[in-house]
């Protein structure tokens, strides 16, 4: 993520006057050392960046402090949704500052104090943070060391640590952490850190199974999310937007809704344009809030564009033949030429519809607005960007905006938009009191920012020995091009070309739909036609997938050994009843590489998934147990994604308003997901948020081919006759 360095000296510690807490931070010229990984900012960004906006270089370790009774705070730079991303930054610091577990806590960072630059996306938490976590807890172990050698009066070399202590190995006299913290603060930064081999030396917390952070709290419904918050004289809104997309509102009847009782008003909500395109209700409490809103029916204006699915896909179709018709770009005219000479060709198609991101908590925000303040409770992946927006929205200073990020109830990338948060600050500064604004589930599906709907085609000529040197993609998707950062492209080493021409207009065609980051963005989209052409190709070669995916990878041991563990793991070579088999893929993407093997039986098209196997190598896995989860859910996730789930529009509304109209996967159709996790020495770290749901449709699809001779190229399945 990217993190704006506070306005103190990071050369020193910095002491806090109350609790005998102590701030510890690195010194700039370290920092600058340290790897500059892709961050996201507050703000759009462009499609195909790993699922978060792009933005400035990260520059700011977590912090922590250390308190008088010696446990250690550590101040998260992450936004918590349950991925475990608070205790994997606790770990890398718990593991070099040599501090037990048990002994550690964990708190988002106040936004107003250590950070302008703020957001949670694109699997980058740990990964774009893990360098300047590991040298925050060494450097801050190396001053405590120090600070404890020089009150003893011996070498440095003759003092060591152990459970937030330091020890005097002569003697064994031992100082707290929280006692030496005032004349460690007071030592210069050290040139030289050692780093602790945990493994070695114990309390290893890096790659050792942790107790997830505030996991009691959300197993009991301890824990506080965004519409759990409850401020005093707080009253209740809801609101409902135009339901065609750019329209605006021409007239609402309020007589029905101020008629019942507890209800305060009926609100006209401007957008930053002053045209009226949301009515809010704000009521005594919710129930009553949304019993209002139903009697309440505005007429809204019908705009030029209005998009129904149908039509969406055929015009991503006709601007693939348009592409397929033109000359080729200089960079695709090899490919062409070397496709139309194969005596073998390979060309197929392939599309995504549409989908909802189904957090369980719908979208919500709690705002008072004041004449010098503006207070905000919201669940937002992107912090920064939510405050400097109600600093604008609500026409105040941003210095006057302060936002609490409560626990979320889902992301996926739904919340690294800020337009529900926007819609509540409107909202709050025509009311005179705290203004807790919820969206009823019908709101929360017509107003996602989805998905977008897409359609690649892949062409390649096969060589003699049946394998392939390149192969282009022809790319096309509403609203947004599928963007080509690289990311979607390996992890085949020995293919040596792979060219992306955008389709239609500049790859997009208009749907003007909202869309947005949806959890794997473009290296899911690109992985599905990609892992399912791949699997074309070999059955077009006459070779079994597998083994021409060995072939493929080349030199690419890391993700070869991957797709061996998941490929013994299920058996893959095992002889099995008409109607059942086994499919692969594999993918690179946000620093790691993943594969995928699922068994399916398929009867008369319905579809049972048997068995899901998926291993990924992510350089150092830090958190395992939250990685496991992550990959866990990741794969139904996907699975639910690839079977049934598909939002449609007709002349431009949602059509799908509520669970019983959109379909996600059930308990009983989720298999058990067996999950393998490997570390590569000298590796960067990878992300864990993303990978585990690329490869999962193709490795379905190649499964549900081979298993009924049926191949699979637009999702979901339950739109292409198959049940589940």
């Amino acid at each position: 993520m990217a993190y704006d360095a506070p306005a103190t000296d990071r050369r020193q510690f910095i002491t806090w006057s109350a609790g005998g807490a102590f701030m510890l931070a690195l010194a700039e010229p370290v920092l600058a050392q340290q790897g500059r990984g892709g961050a996201p900012a507050g703000g759009a960004a462009p499609a195909g960046r790993g699922g978060a906006p792009g933005g400035a270089p990260a520059n700011q370790s977590p912090w922590f402090t250390v308190g008088a009774n010696g446990r250690v705070t550590v101040w998260s730079t992450a936004v918590e949704m349950g991925q475990g991303s608070h205790t994997g930054q606790a770990a890398i610091i718990a593991d070099q500052l040599d501090v037990p577990w048990a002994m550690i806590d964990v708190q988002m960072v106040d936004l107003s104090k250590y950070g302008n630059n703020i957001s949670t996306g694109g699997s980058q938490t740990i990964r774009s943070t893990f360098a300047r976590a590991k040298e925050a807890g060494a450097t801050a172990r190396t001053q405590f060391m120090q600070a404890a050698a020089t009150r003893w009066g011996v070498p440095i070399d003759q003092v060591e640590t152990a459970g937030g202590k330091v020890r005097n190995k002569t003697t064994k006299a031992e100082l707290g952490y929280a006692e030496l913290a005032a004349a460690a603060g007071a030592l210069p930064t050290p040139t030289n850190v050692a780093y602790r081999n945990s493994t070695a030396d114990g309390n290893q917390c890096i790659g050792a199974p942790q107790e997830t952070k505030r996991l009691r709290e959300r197993v009991t419904g301890a824990e506080v999310y965004g519409i759990d918050t409850r401020v005093p004289n707080m009253v209740r809104a809801t609101v409902i937007q135009a339901p065609v997309f750019g329209a605006t509102l021409t007239s609402v009847d309020e007589a029905p809704a101020m008629a019942i009782a507890g209800v305060k008003k009926v609100l006209k909500v401007p957008n930053a344009q002053g045209q009226v395109t949301a009515v809010a209700v704000i009521a005594q409490d919710t129930y009553t809030a949304f019993k209002a809103m139903r009697a309440l029916k505005p007429v809204w204006t019908t705009p030029a564009l209005v998009s129904t699915s149908a039509d969406l896909s055929n015009q991503l179709a006709a601007a693939h033949t348009a592409t397929l018709a033109a000359e080729p770009s200089a960079a695709a005219a090899p490919l062409r030429a070397a496709y139309n000479s194969a005596n073998k060709k390979v060309e197929t198609s392939y599309e995504l519809s549409h989908i909802n991101h189904v957090t369980m908590e719908p979208q919500n925000a709690t705002v008072h607005v004041t004449d010098n303040k503006v207070e905000i409770w919201a669940p937002t992946q992107v912090p920064s960007q939510v405050k400097g927006g109600a600093a604008r929205w609500a026409g105040k200073p941003t210095a006057e905006v302060v936002l609490h990020t409560t626990m979320l109830g889902g992301g996926y990338g739904r919340r690294l938009a800020a337009d529900y948060v926007e819609l509540a600050v409107r909202i709050a500064v025509m009311h005179d009191t705290p203004v807790q604004m919820i969206w009823t589930r019908e709101e929360d599906f017509a107003h996602d920012t989805y998905r977008r709907a897409v359609r690649q085609t892949f062409r390649a000529g096969l060589r003699a020995d049946g394998l392939i040197d390149g192969f282009e993609i022809i790319s096309a998707a509403t609203d947004a091009p599928v963007g080509n950062d690289g990311t979607q492209l390996p992890p085949y080493n020995a293919i040596k070309s792979i060219v992306h021409t955008a389709a239609g207009t500049g790859g997009r065609v208009n749907a003007g739909i909202p869309q947005g980051f949806w959890r794997s963005v473009d290296p899911g989209i690109t992985t599905w036609g990609r892992e399912s052409f791949i699997d074309e190709c070999a059955i077009a070669a006459g070779q079994d997938p597998f083994e021409y995916r060995m072939k493929l990878l080349g030199d690419n041991d890391r993700v070869k050994r991957l797709l061996q563990k998941v490929a013994d793991t299920i058996d893959y070579k095992k002889a099995r009843p008409a109607g059942t088999a086994v499919g692969v893929a594999v993918a690179a993407g946000f620093g790691s590489f993943t594969a995928h093997a699922v068994e399916v039986e398929v009867k008369n098209k319905a579809i049972t998934v048997k068995r899901i196997v998926v291993a990924s190598d992510l350089g150092t896995v830090v958190a395992p147990n939250q990685v496991t989860a992550q990959f866990e859910g990741g794969s139904l996730m996907g699975l639910s994604a690839a079977l049934v789930e598909a939002q449609t529009f007709t002349g431009g509304k949602a059509d799908k308003l509520q669970f019983g109209q959109y379909n996600v996967l059930r308990n009983r159709q989720a298999p058990k997901v067996e999950v393998f996790l490997f570390n590569t020495e000298g590796a960067s770290v990878g992300g864990s948020g993303e990978p585990p749901i690329p490869t999962l449709a193709p490795a379905l699809a190649n499964a549900v081919f081979k298993a009924s001779g049926q191949r699979v190229r637009k999702l979901p399945f339950a739109n292409q006759g198959f049940t589940v």
